[in-house]
């Protein structure tokens, strides 16, 4: 969307310098990439950041509403509730379409939203691996508010670990070794020191939560959570000794309850230019004139799953 960037990028790629950058990749990181990879990066003009800046800060302050939580209380499954919520959500992830508005200019519409990690520590590995195979020019960056690559994995590490000791934090996942997105569990080792634990490998003794670690029992302090409960329910026949829901002596990052919070349940609570009007349609008296332009999303359905699977790239 830059076109200087654009033209420069485009004139130096080519089929062989893509499949050249995944063997790059694969040659670091072997057998972890599972999904594709864009074959470019996207130049996001300064207006069009602004925007997307200004869309993220106007439903963020939504979120810190005093009464969100009250309006909010109804997504959380009742079996699905996890104890000792904090005050506020520690990731945020938007999803926005880039349109066009009535004068021709680029906008941003939100499609989703969720209260949940996403791929930070893959995402902020990858424009890494772009610049080592293409021109890209020094003008732009995927960082903002941080400085460079270093500082962010520096105030990541930080963020994540609290200031605890790496190996008594741990990311928790269902069969993290069988997930697509295993290479940012993978990174988020290298980069953080955050090992990746299957919760069927968890044991508690107590209120105490251990895993197991070159023969030695690790007590767990704070857990990074990739755990979706959805995906645990299609799995009845595991037999955990930590289920979630129990109470424990641990800190989360990222607490369970802000993925039901923060979802499809909050789009009908924000206003704005840059979403699209949201109804409750059991809050609805009438049906807008214009329904041809409306999508319906069921309120418990996730990543378009009638049948939930993942909220999550």
């Amino acid at each position: 969307m830059i076109p200087e960037h654009r033209l420069t990028f485009n004139a130096a790629f080519s089929p062989a310098t893509y499949q050249a950058m995944l063997a790059d990749i694969d040659q670091q990181l072997p057998g972890q990439l599972d999904f594709r990879v864009a074959e470019t990066p996207v130049f996001v003009p300064a207006g069009l950041r602004d925007k997307l800046i200004a869309a993220g800060e106007s439903i963020i302050n939504v979120i810190e509403r005093p009464d969100f939580k009250e309006l909010t209380e109804g997504a959380i499954p009742p079996h699905q509730r996890v104890p000792n919520e904090d005050d506020r959500p520690e990731f945020l992830t938007f999803d926005f379409a880039v349109c066009r508005d009535e004068n021709g200019e680029l906008e941003p519409q939100l499609i989703e939203m969720q209260g949940f990690p996403s791929l930070y520590a893959f995402q902020s590995w990858l424009p890494g691996e772009f610049r080592r195979h293409y021109p890209i020019s020094d003008a732009v960056s995927p960082f903002i508010e941080v400085a460079d690559f270093d500082s962010y994995q520096e105030q990541m590490r930080q963020f994540i670990l609290a200031g605890e000791p790496a190996e008594q934090v741990i990311l928790l996942e269902l069969f993290p070794k069988k997930q697509k997105t295993r290479i940012d569990f993978f990174l988020s080792n290298q980069l953080w020191g955050v090992k990746a634990v299957c919760i069927t490998q968890i044991q508690r003794v107590g209120r105490e939560l251990f895993y197991e670690n070159n023969g030695e029992l690790i007590k767990i302090k704070r857990i990074y959570n990739r755990v979706i409960f959805d995906e645990l329910a299609q799995h009845p026949e595991l037999n955990l000794s930590f289920d979630l829901t129990q109470d424990v002596d641990v800190t989360w990052v990222g607490h369970p309850n802000w993925f039901f919070r923060i979802s499809k349940y909050t789009l009908p609570l924000l206003q704005g230019p840059f979403v699209p009007p949201s109804h409750f349609l059991s809050a609805l008296t009438t049906y807008p004139e214009d329904l041809h332009n409306y999508v319906l999303k069921p309120l418990f359905s996730f990543a378009g799953a009638r049948a939930p699977a993942r909220n999550r790239r």
